[in-house]
């Protein structure tokens, strides 16, 4: 699985406390595959999943979580569900 090359690793991106975030968690580039994905881990975690696509890629990112505050505990979930690396993004597609 690829991450996109300009999302920054949780934990060290400067985002806005107060706006919506989403944890990626992978960049495919079958859309069957990151359907897939997207519910598998809506199986496993409690906050929703979606799949962003755009120029061939389907981007698979849990969220919106309500503000920064909340990623700790969803890479928590991650992590559980077998993911170690997210990375935030805006709520851009």
């Amino acid at each position: 699985m690829a991450s996109a090359a300009s999302a920054s690793p949780a934990g060290t991106a400067s985002t806005d406390a107060s706006a919506p975030v989403f944890l990626q968690i992978a960049a495919l580039g079958s859309a069957d595959n990151a359907r897939a994905l997207q519910a598998r881990l809506q199986g496993e975690l409690s906050h929703p999943v979606r799949v962003a696509s755009a120029t061939g890629m389907y981007r698979v990112q849990v969220g919106p979580l309500a503000h920064a505050g909340l990623v700790g505990a969803a890479r928590d979930e991650l992590r559980r569900a077998g993911f170690d690396q997210a990375f935030i993004v805006n709520g851009a597609d």
